[in-house]
């Protein structure tokens, strides 16, 4: 009937039991034969128990391995003979990636107490490579001096029970849903994604890919039969389109993915065509097993799960390939270089040349966007506790304590370190120890200070509780936190200033300037601006009106005014950064789907004194639907 083997990392083995039985056969003995390209899929099978099978052994267990030293996915056949010749065949699925949204299941069982996340740390390997003893499918011993363990069935089985992180993931980043519940759990995910005939996630793949999906059923028959075929087809679509797109979903099958009603439906559908003959031997023993995860309510509550699985899988790879591969070395580096200059007496403490983005390739546990991630994490985690921390080596110990975290949020919104920092526990790392020495109650506790900073810059992402602190990052796997990771790439640096607007006067006199908002969409938009900021840099600007309305294809300007009090800059330890936020709706609706974020410096000066203040002018938007955009 077939079976999936785990996907490990480039190679690493993967090896999975499984038996054959004997059903009134006599003593027999087993032979095998592997696919013939051999270069491509080198499958080993040994036998833990002997060959022999019959009377006195009428189960006999068998081991399947397969390595690969580079990224693939595959679907091959074992054929396990008789001696008189006789053949059964036994499908085999399996993929190889070097991803953490790949390589979930396996980071789980192979780094729960962080073994492997300590072992890349000591390897002083760059990029960061695992490494096994020995070569090809025999490897199986100790994987970098950590032993290693192949997902087991149910660990499989229960991959997609908790689906908070992902769900919570989806809700902020997306415009559909809803994918959590009134108390902020996650619903049925699977149940969601599904509905309808699985519209939704039509849905989201044509908002990730921005194309149309090919081969998508635009009316559903109202017959179950045919809607029920009709969805199949769909599904076989839709992966075969994400499998050229290059997802590995080879283990992945559209039955798993239908609708608990449907696959009922679907099973009574198989047992009459076996009843009448209809298929082939073969192809009845494989609507057997389909069939038999519908015969009594433990069966479908195993299929519930292995159908929440799938689609946290399919949900994963869909991600990867339209999400997460748009991070780019280019595009991170376009993304730093608007950020706002080091002060003089930054750069002063800084004695260590800046990270490249070379040598990005070549990891077999993180893909090329994940390092680039990781370093922009490093990057911005140097800029407010300075070069000698310690480099954002992995997604799972250096990111658990959230501290990582906050600083990303600081480093883009400066005055986030005013108003949170005492709330924060950092860790005291001593000479040559790499683990922070934080409680659990601790880094959830740095977990909800990271939730409610981003509430306060304007980009919510989920409730500061100590439940969501949990799921999102302290208890959350790697792969929910590249997603995490992932939603900071792609709104924090919305927050950088754009430019630098100066006002000049003098003390006591008012100065304003028009700062000019465009419209290019069809579509009407309203902008709510406020002050946000440090009392100080608040006192010196107001703005002329909190409400601009811009029609479509429109023009409009935010004036700003600038009153100067004080005839120098107050130093401290952070500058003084007042911002004005201004909030864009679409004119008749009201959402919080998607928003984007210009911004603008300001800052009033004294001629020829220092500037006295500084702030920022900063165009949050929420869009609904078609597309708007702003600029300023």
């Amino acid at each position: 009937r077939g079976f999936v083997l785990p996907p490990p990392p480039p190679g690493a083995p993967a090896t999975r039991r499984f038996h054959l039985i004997s059903k009134g056969y006599g003593n027999e003995k087993i032979t095998h034969r592997t696919p013939r390209d051999t270069s491509k899929i080198q499958l080993l099978v040994t036998y833990p128990e002997g060959d022999q099978i019959g009377v006195a052994k009428p189960t006999l267990p068998i081991d399947v391995t397969f390595a690969s030293a580079t990224c693939m996915s595959f679907t091959a056949s074992i054929d396990f003979l008789d001696e008189e010749g006789n053949r059964f065949c036994v499908p085999v699925s399996g993929a190889v990636d070097n991803s953490q949204l790949t390589l979930e299941t396996f980071w789980d069982a192979n780094n729960a107490n962080f073994q492997i996340d300590e072992q890349l740390r000591n390897s002083h390997e760059k990029p960061a490579v695992l490494s096994t003893v020995g070569s090809g499918t025999r490897s199986v011993g100790p994987f970098a001096g950590v032993p290693l363990t192949t997902p087991s069935e149910r660990e499989l089985e229960f991959r997609g029970q908790n689906q908070n992180a992902l769900a919570q993931w989806l809700q902020v980043t997306t415009p559909f849903g809803p994918f959590l519940g009134n108390d902020t759990s996650a619903m049925n995910l699977a149940q969601t994604l599904r509905r309808r005939g699985g519209k939704t996630f039509v849905d989201l793949v044509e908002f990730w890919s921005g194309k149309k999906v090919i081969g998508k059923t635009l009316n559903i028959s109202r017959d179950q039969r045919l809607a029920l075929m009709q969805t199949l087809r769909q599904y076989e679509a839709l992966l075969t389109h994400l499998k050229s797109c290059g997802a590995t979903l080879a283990g992945i099958r559209p039955e798993m993915l239908i609708e608990t009603e449907d696959f009922t439906r679907l099973a009574r559908s198989y047992a009459r065509q076996i009843e009448h003959r209809e298929v082939t031997i073969v192809e009845a023993d494989r609507m057997r097993g389909w069939i038999a995860l519908d015969n009594d309510p433990p069966a479908r509550e195993k299929r519930e799960r292995l159908a929440q699985a799938a689609w946290r899988a399919t949900l994963m790879q869909t991600i990867k390939i339209f999400v997460l591969n748009r991070v780019t070395p280019a595009k991170s580096s376009r993304k730093e270089s608007s950020l706002p200059k080091e002060s003089s007496e930054t750069q002063k403490t800084t004695t260590k040349p800046r990270q490249s983005n070379n040598g990005l390739g070549g990891s077999n546990v993180f893909s090329v966007s994940e390092q680039v991630l990781l370093t922009w994490l490093t990057r911005h985690a140097r800029r407010v506790f300075g070069d000698d921390y310690p480099r954002v080596e992995n997604f799972g110990s250096d990111l658990r304590d959230g501290v990582v975290f906050y600083a990303v949020v600081v480093s883009h919104w400066p005055a986030v370190q005013d108003l949170f920092a005492h709330k924060m526990t950092f860790p005291k790392k001593e000479t040559g120890q790499s683990t922070p020495g934080l409680t659990e109650q601790q880094c959830v506790s740095n977990a909800c200070v990271v939730l409610e900073a981003l509430a306060f810059a304007r980009q919510p992402y989920a409730d500061a509780d100590v439940s969501s602190g949990s799921f999102v990052i302290t208890n959350a796997s790697s792969a929910e936190r590249v997603l995490f990771t992932l939603f900071l790439h792609q709104v924090l640096p919305q927050l950088t200033p754009k430019t630098t607007i100066a006002f000049p006067c003098r003390l006591g006199r008012t100065t304003s300037k028009d700062v000019s908002l465009q419209n290019p969409s069809g579509v009407g938009v309203t902008y709510c601006a406020s002050l946000e900021g440090p009392e100080s840099a608040i006192s010196q600007f107001s703005l002329e009106q909190s409400v601009i309305k811009i029609g479509g294809k429109g023009e409009a300007a935010v004036r700003v005014r600038c009153s100067p009090t004080i005839a120098r800059a107050e130093t401290t330890d952070s500058e003084d950064l007042g911002r004005t936020t201004t909030t864009k709706k679409k004119t008749g609706g009201d959402s919080n789907h998607e928003r984007e974020t210009l911004g603008e410096g300001l800052q009033a000066e004294e001629p020829p004194r220092i500037p006295t203040a500084r702030c920022f002018l900063v165009l949050t938007s929420s869009k609904e639907g078609a597309s708007s955009g702003s600029s300023a």
